[in-house]
């Protein structure tokens, strides 16, 4: 996955690059789950569980890519990368209050976005290993102050980028086809499930 989100964290600066770990989901709205068709077992629905919450084998990836990419030309010495962080996803349908971003820095949030939160959460449902690449665009609402008009410039540049490293990292996640993986064990739980007791 990828998104681009504010920067909670003063450190994190627009055109920086986040491989998160963790999450906070404040998606309130959406459906807590899929329709039973989706399943790969309708009589098996999975009540998931998101320790860890991000693939370890798909962040390892993303962060040596996007190191790799960013330290290989002088005209990137401006981006840092930080390997760790944790995603606050918003309600959404605006930006946040000033008020609930220092609200989401006390809970120990590096990033607010509004979509990563729920693609980790359906992905873990449907069995998908997940990890996803950030870009800060702005600082959070009352971080720091930032204009729209920053905006444009910023995608033009990291947007090649972005791409360079996903297409870089696709060969190396397919080789991981096969291999035992932390969620594997994380998603079915028969106590944990819709199936009766036999």
């Amino acid at each position: 996955g990828g998104a681009t989100a504010g920067g909670i964290t003063p450190a994190m600066q627009p055109y920086d690059y986040v491989v998160p770990h963790d999450f906070i989901d404040m998606n309130v709205d959406r459906p807590l789950s899929f329709p039973r068709e989706i399943y790969r077992d309708p009589e098996n629905i999975p009540l998931p569980r998101v320790l860890p919450a991000m693939d370890p084998d798909l962040r390892a990836i993303l962060i040596e890519e996007t190191r790799k990419r960013i330290r290989a030309s002088d005209e990137y010495d401006d981006i840092d990368l930080h390997e760790a962080g944790v995603i606050v996803q918003a309600r959404g349908g605006r930006f946040e209050t000033a008020a609930e971003i220092r609200m989401f820095a006390q809970w120990g949030g590096h990033v607010v976005t509004m979509n990563v939160g729920t693609e980790i959460a359906y992905a873990r449902m449907l069995g998908m290993n997940y990890a996803c690449l950030i870009n800060i665009s702005n600082p959070a609402e009352g971080v720091a102050p930032w204009d729209f008009a920053e905006m444009p410039p910023l995608y033009r540049r990291i947007n090649p980028l972005s791409v360079d490293i996903v297409l870089a990292a696709l060969p190396r996640i397919a080789a991981l086809a096969g291999k035992e993986r932390a969620g594997d064990s994380l998603i079915f739980h028969p106590e944990m499930t819709s199936k009766p007791a036999e």
